[in-house]
């Protein structure tokens, strides 16, 4: 069959009216590539992204390094930014941006707790996030619950923080699945150690109960689960497998050192003790479940959240730049380089290749969070208490789980309708 362009050359050469017409097809196409070529670039350009912006976190030296990176992407991507990032003593980072935002001359955004929310939002110093600025289909239900208070959202979730439990392989042959196969299992040799305060140990709870809260709010108390697991706690601290110590330092330099088989902590402490043992004598897993369902420890979020002390084109810039570093990519990048568990549920962690991350991010998927409206300080402080009067012989679990939803009823200010107290436990006859 002849080629396309000897079939053109014979009809010029043989019929010249067919040319004419061949000629006239070619400038009509001609023209509509030019005018959709013309279309195409009377398309609006992208808005450019402009301005300054200032970031404080609370990391360490080498994570502090690894967000500089990341913000030099983002700066890269978007050259017509400049974003300062500048590290604040984890310690000292709530108070010091309270402090800073009350004079107007706060950062524009903070890496911080989910813990947070309630106290930055009655004193005004977050913004909330616009539904449009954030793809809530992104993350677990309970990560959601624990940046909304008053109906909307306080910041874009980064990283899940969960107790779980870390074991040493050297030490463990078979992982126990329930509380009374850890009892079994624990001995002078292979110990379990945690530190009993109420929110380091508050994943027992919900094995023996329906847990503090319900979905609305409300305070059940007596159906939780909460005086059963101090019961559990305070009989088993007899066996010498079990080791109950408010010193983590101390506990964790004990596991390290392979004093210990078991030990119950925050994905936190992931680098420090991969560093110190190696990965392949470490194992995580999710905690024992009880008689009544899985382990529930709480549900700490690192999050970003967005300043109220910032002008108009800084607080957009702040929103494009937390989106950015809370997407897929970036959050994949930070759990592959600094052990971060993703809260991004997009992400997907496979447990053959991040088999540590994988431990803590199964154990989210049974955390809990509690409800922002509460006083979490205050909260937990009434709570430490609870199990240290019982745990030293001071209370019997009855006594202290009285006293403690008595304290709770007090501090909330909640009415009838909004708590259920144990029986033999009533707000108008407390224990003495």
């Amino acid at each position: 069959m002849p080629k396309p362009f000897r079939l053109v050359s014979t009809i010029f050469l043989h019929k010249p009216y067919l040319y004419h017409v061949h000629i006239r097809f070619i400038l009509l196409v001609l023209l509509l590539l030019m005018v959709a070529g013309c279309q195409t670039t009377m398309t609006p350009e992208t808005p450019r992204i402009t301005g300054r912006a200032l970031l404080w976190h609370g990391w360490s030296d080498g994570e502090a390094d690894f967000l500089e990176q990341l913000v030099d992407n983002f700066s890269a991507i978007n050259p017509e930014t400049r974003i300062i990032t500048i590290a604040v003593p984890q310690g000292e980072l709530l108070a010091q941006y309270q402090a800073s935002t009350a004079q107007g001359i706060g950062p524009d955004l903070v890496i911080g707790s989910s813990d947070w929310v309630r106290p930055l939002v009655d004193a005004g110093y977050i913004r909330p996030i616009q539904d449009d600025a954030i793809s809530l289909d992104d993350y677990r239900s309970n990560t959601i619950a624990a940046l909304r208070y008053q109906d909307e959202m306080w910041g874009y979730p980064m990283a899940l923080e969960p107790v779980a439990l870390y074991y040493n392989k050297d030490l463990v042959t078979t992982v126990p699945r329930t509380l009374d196969d850890l009892l079994l299992d624990v001995n002078e040799e292979k110990s379990i150690a945690f530190v009993p305060r109420f929110e380091e140990a508050h994943w027992g709870v919900q094995t023996f109960g329906d847990g503090l809260f319900d979905e609305d709010g409300n305070f059940t108390l007596a159906t939780s689960g909460f005086r059963e697991w101090l019961t559990w706690l305070n009989e088993a601290q007899s066996n010498a497998g079990v080791i109950l110590n408010r010193d983590g330092t101390t506990l964790q330099r004990l596991f390290i050192e392979g004093k210990i088989a078991y030990y119950v902590a925050k994905p936190t402490e992931l680098t420090t003790i991969v560093e110190a043992m190696g990965e392949d004598v470490l194992g995580v897993t999710w905690l024992p479940a009880g008689p009544e369902g899985a382990s529930g420890p709480l549900l700490p979020v690192e999050t970003m959240m967005l300043s109220t002390a910032s002008t108009k084109s800084q607080a957009e810039l702040a929103i494009t730049l937390a989106r950015y570093l809370t997407n897929t990519e970036q959050t994949r990048t930070l759990m592959r380089t600094l052990n971060r568990v993703p809260a991004n549920r997009q992400v997907l962690v496979d447990s053959r290749v991040h088999p540590l991350i994988s431990g803590f991010s199964q154990q989210a998927r049974t955390a809990v969070t509690l409800p922002n409206d509460l006083d979490r300080q205050d909260l937990y402080t009434v709570g430490d208490l609870t199990y240290g009067n019982v745990l030293s012989g001071v209370k019997t679990p009855e006594e202290a789980v009285c006293d403690f939803g008595l304290a709770v009823i007090e501090l909330q200010g909640y009415g009838p309708e909004s708590y259920e107290l144990p029986p033999g436990c009533s707000v108008e006859s407390p224990n003495e």
